[in-house]
């Protein structure tokens, strides 16, 4: 349902579920988020803003859950050309077959939890 919906609606519902997934980290935290999307940045400084009513609820579902949940929020616009690593990765198909754990990373996960066991 949601790949139907308007860029713009998509660009503000990431803001809200990464600031969801965030939570236990940004409670009561002020809060700047950069966007090359300038309805997001309007509709997170303005708290709406438009006549779709999807982008209006989708607004509203971040302004209540952050008066619940930050000190503030803020939004300020990054041009396109300086948001290259966000881009590349929401246009990319990552192959989730196709990773690999970092040599380092596993040796101190190893030695934090003991070597692992298959």
């Amino acid at each position: 349902e949601e790949s139907t919906k308007a860029i713009n609606w998509l660009e503000l519902r990431v803001v809200t579920l990464a600031l969801h997934d965030f939570a236990h980290m940004i409670q009561g935290q002020n809060i700047l988020i950069l966007t090359n999307n300038i309805t997001t940045k309007a509709h997170i400084n303005r708290q709406g803003g438009t006549h779709s009513i999807t982008l209006m609820q989708e607004t509203d579902r971040l302004c209540q859950w952050s008066e619940k949940n930050l000190s503030s929020i803020r939004a300020e616009h990054i041009s396109g050309s300086d948001n290259t690593q966000p881009d590349w990765l929401s246009r990319t198909t990552i192959d989730q077959g196709e990773w690999k754990l970092h040599t380092q990373v596993f040796r101190d996960l190893s030695q934090k939890f003991g070597t692992p066991e298959i």
